[in-house]
């Protein structure tokens, strides 16, 4: 599979238990999730997309098809906005999906400019439950660099 320009292959597969499970029937819907975004499936869609998938093992050897990334993706707001989903859906999006345990956070970005955040699908929506706390939510306030310390 040819890796195309956009960051994603030709095509994907989404297992029935992922778009059958009650997390993902719920993204979007008020009260599920301390944030909810009319766009976290879409979003959540994107990311399968950019999963890489290859043939070829070992030695040149063709074979079954295996997932060839490494279960690092990055997903920037300026792709989203180029697809219709503003900064402050995508946010929203992101803080839905990591509540119900689809992605997780790998590196934690915005030290500078080129730092983005890594995420990384994870299998967790199967223990979402309606009603029971986040399985994981964004750090908001990375302490970084020279932090002054008042004497008290």
């Amino acid at each position: 599979m040819t890796k195309k320009s956009n960051g994603y292959g030709s095509g994907t597969f989404l297992d029935g238990c992922l778009f059958l499970s009650p997390a993902f029937l719920s993204l979007g819907h008020r009260g599920t999730s301390p944030k909810v975004s009319c766009c976290s499936a879409q979003v959540l869609i994107l990311f399968y997309g950019k999963r890489q998938f290859s043939t070829v093992g070992k030695k040149g050897v063709k074979g079954k098809p295996f997932r060839a990334d490494d279960n690092k993706f990055t997903l920037t707001y300026k792709e989203l906005e180029a697809r219709g989903i503003s900064q402050t859906r995508a946010t929203r999006g992101f803080d839905e999906l990591l509540a119900k345990g689809f992605i997780e956070i790998v590196h934690q970005g915005g030290c500078f400019d080129k730092d983005k955040t890594v995420y990384g699908l994870s299998d967790d929506y199967k223990k979402w439950r309606p009603g029971h706390p986040p399985i994981r939510e964004r750090i908001r306030d990375i302490k970084r660099g020279f932090q002054i310390r008042k004497k008290l």
